[in-house]
């Protein structure tokens, strides 16, 4: 029989006791970011995999600019990563190789050089942010709903937006997709979409330093 990993049991049982499946009940901060981490922490366990993550910005409906994240892993420290990213028509690659402590990288058709990774971007806090889990037959889907007002140039914009984060997890934790859609509150129109998928019992090819020490 199969269990979930004992980080969400409680979540899991209170979701089962209390709602039919496919429904969702509200849970804490806490546990909605114990179930992330814990997903995350069994997900890179997992290899060989590979990491699809694709985000667009739409305006009036199309895509004013967009990027495609593709990552494989063939060891928690041994993976390449591809990223197209379009914008404004036209078209950049962006190539990383990550060997143990060794990492490449090259724009376009350069030359590959030795590289760093960059600091990550912070985040606005939102006005409003609630959280929730979902139980299906064989996954658990974590929820955050954040209300939050845009600002231009030091000024709040009169309009609030709506970002729903969903996190699915496989009944053994690993990650089976995130996905991220930001609208706006009245019109409902997408302003942007996130997405990652993940694959695994994939075959890689070798990933080899692509230039010498």
């Amino acid at each position: 029989m199969k269990k979930f990993h004992p980080y969400l049991v409680a979540i899991a049982i209170l979701v089962a006791t209390k709602f039919s499946l496919a429904q969702t009940t509200v849970i804490t901060e806490q546990e909605y970011w114990a179930g992330i981490r814990s997903g995350y922490a069994t997900t890179e366990k997992v290899v060989p995999r590979r990491e699809t993550v694709t985000y667009e910005s739409l305006s009036d409906g199309k895509v004013t600019y967009s990027t495609t994240k593709i990552s494989e892993y063939q060891s928690e420290d041994t993976y390449r990563i591809i990223e197209t990213v379009v914008r404004n028509g036209r078209t950049s690659i962006f190539q990383t190789i990550q060997i143990g402590v060794n990492r490449y990288c090259r724009e376009n058709k350069a030359k590959w050089k030795r590289c760093f990774e960059d600091p990550p971007i912070s985040t606005s806090r939102a006005d409003e942010t609630k959280y929730a889990v979902q139980r299906d037959k064989d996954s658990l889907t974590l929820i955050r709903t954040s209300t939050f007002s845009k600002k231009e140039n030091g000024k709040v914009e009169p309009k609030k937006f709506v970002s729903e984060d969903k996190f699915v997890v496989n009944v053994d934790m690993s990650a089976r997709e995130r996905s991220e859609v930001t609208t706006i509150s009245d019109t409902q129109t997408i302003v942007s979409r996130d997405t990652t998928k993940f694959e695994y019992g994939i075959t890689l090819k070798p990933i080899k330093p692509p230039i010498s020490r």
